[in-house]
């Protein structure tokens, strides 16, 4: 499961926050997980999510977070593909 989140506020981009608070409250297990955040100056939205999700049992957060600051740049597109092939490894 690929989650993707802008940093707002020095948070979670609601929306997010909300499908979190519901994958904790179900207690979503035995899945693998991928965070990707975003933020333009202070990016702390992979860190938040990961800090909801830990206590979740038998969950893997494969690593690392991947940070995209601002726009996507060329940079960036290396650091996506690089993640696939962990992903499909996984």
């Amino acid at each position: 499961i690929i989650l993707a989140s802008t940093t707002y506020n020095a948070g979670i981009f609601e929306s997010m926050k909300v499908l979190i608070d519901s994958i904790v409250l179900h207690n979503l297990q035995n899945r693998k997980f991928v965070l990707i955040e975003n933020g333009s100056w202070a990016p702390v939205a992979g860190k938040l999510m990961y800090a909801k999700m830990k206590d979740l049992k038998d969950i893997d957060v494969i690593e690392p977070i991947i940070t995209i600051r601002g726009r996507m740049k060329s940079s960036d597109i290396a650091l996506l593909e690089g993640l696939a092939e962990v992903i499909l490894d996984k």
